[in-house]
């Protein structure tokens, strides 16, 4: 087991949390740029004409709609709406800092079946993150998109 500085333990956590939300956002938009062509930095929607009959006055006609593609697929992401850590420590005071024991040695696993740690520390600390609402930009370029049908 190893001390270190609890407030370098829980920005390390949180650093790693925004670390991966970041990666979880740029797969998102990677994805969803992929319904668009970039001319010099001038995206526009890639589309396909659909082949569709319909009745005009009793007649029965074929027209062609051209539509986005990003209109025609679900653009659900992957987020992390809720993360919760939770850290079964010893907290310590040394020179005025709080410091908390981490580390993967035998005495510090946690043992699931049992439902609790094999060494006793003098606190738990449960943190949890909670996502807060995404940007609604892509939601409008789509609702954009779907105006243009």
């Amino acid at each position: 087991m190893e001390k270190v500085d609890f407030e370098s333990l829980i920005v390390g956590v949180t650093q790693a949390l925004q670390n991966t939300q970041d990666m979880l956002e740029k797969q998102a938009l990677n994805g969803f740029l992929q319904y668009f062509d970039n001319d010099n930095g001038q995206l526009s929607a890639k589309a396909k004409d659909i082949v569709v009959q319909y009745s005009d006055k009793g007649e029965q006609k074929v027209g062609k709609i051209n539509v986005p593609l990003a209109t025609l697929v679900p653009h659900n992401n992957l987020i992390m709406e809720s993360v919760e850590v939770k850290i079964h420590t010893s907290l310590t005071v040394e020179n005025d800092k709080l410091h908390a024991e981490v580390g993967q040695g035998e005495n510090g696993i946690w043992r699931p079946k049992k439902g609790k740690f094999k060494e006793k520390g003098n606190c738990d600390i449960n943190i949890v993150f909670r996502n807060k609402e995404p940007m609604s930009g892509k939601k409008e370029i789509v609702t954009m998109l779907e105006k243009t049908l």
